[in-house]
């Protein structure tokens, strides 16, 4: 496995301690490949444990990403499931955004000293006084405080609202934005005012210059070059097999019925996927299916998305 030129910038960028620190937001567009940047930062840090936050649905991914780059074996990744999880002594942790916020789970992280926090999809702590973000950041209870490198990896974290970097860079890099280091001046300064709520965006180009040494981002375009024509990866969904009764016997069954026994099963957990990778910034997604019922199921579920049927047969006019 080997990086491309632009992902070895990436790994430099998360590893450049700007402002002295330890910690950096890398901003590539979705499709660039945070994952394996982050996963080659880590263990060119030497770091020997952490934990990721993701979206639920991307948690397995994350420990397949980390085998496959040579990060960590399987066995020493647990992935965390429900309120009440107990940690076990793996030296890597991969749990979703809502579970960082139960008090159990707070609490056992709190208890270690980490290497590595990687934050994927971080703009799911724009709040700086959610549940989330406090859970994170907080300065006397936040899980960041148990850890060295800090690294915060999201494709749509400059959004039309500067409010929603705040958190980030109020805790990880609060040097950058002197004299507006408080959440009512950075609003006035950056984000049109008090008036405007912090739904508004000013100074641009001054905010874009100052977050500079932490935050990488390049788009798609800028890197297609050094790309081949075609990336394949494979997805792997964790699809419980105790929700599924329908599957016991499943052997039993004519081939073509466990096919679609099996693919109907999996809409849910597709459905989730695609609406993760649509919300993280990725313009478009086709999705092959074999079954009529399954493009019908998918469909739906994506209507608002603006999701378009096309079945096998139809003319190119339609």
């Amino acid at each position: 496995m080997q990086l491309y030129n632009y992902q070895h910038q990436g790994v430099k960028h998360l590893l450049s301690m700007p402002f002295n620190k330890p910690h950096a937001l890398l901003a590539d567009s979705p499709g660039t490949g945070k994952t394996p940047m982050s996963i080659t930062a880590a263990k060119e840090a030497g770091c020997k444990g952490g934990v990721i936050l993701c979206p639920a649905i991307i948690k397995p991914q994350w420990q397949t990403q980390m085998h496959k780059w040579g990060l960590a074996d399987p066995d020493q990744v647990q992935i965390a499931y429900g309120y009440d999880y107990k940690l076990t002594a793996a030296p890597w942790l991969v749990l979703n955004y809502d579970l960082v916020r139960q008090p159990a789970i707070l609490k056992q992280i709190n208890q270690r000293d980490w290497h590595v926090l990687i934050m994927d999809e971080a703009q799911r702590l724009k709040g700086i006084d959610t549940k989330q973000s406090r859970a994170v950041f907080h300065k006397d209870y936040g899980i960041g405080n148990r850890f060295y490198w800090k690294w915060a990896l999201s494709g749509t974290i400059v959004p039309n609202r500067p409010i929603e970097l705040f958190p980030l860079l109020f805790t990880m890099v609060r040097e950058c934005l002197k004299p507006y280091d408080n959440e009512r001046a950075y609003i006035n300064r950056f984000c049109g005012g008090i008036a405007m709520d912090g739904r508004g965006s000013s100074n641009e180009l001054e905010l874009a210059e100052r977050i500079k040494p932490y935050m990488l981002r390049r788009e798609l375009e800028d890197v297609w070059h050094e790309c081949p024509p075609l990336i394949e990866n494979e997805v792997f969904l964790d699809i419980p097999f105790e929700l599924h009764p329908e599957w016991i016997g499943a052997g039993f069954m004519p081939d073509s019925t466990e096919r679609r026994v099996v693919a109907e099963s999996k809409v849910p957990a597709v459905v989730d996927y695609i609406s993760d990778r649509l919300e993280s910034g990725i313009d478009k997604i086709a999705v092959l299916c074999w079954h009529t019922n399954v493009v019908e199921a998918l469909g739906r579920e994506l209507g608002k998305y603006g999701a378009v049927k096309i079945y096998g047969g139809a003319s190119g006019a339609e």
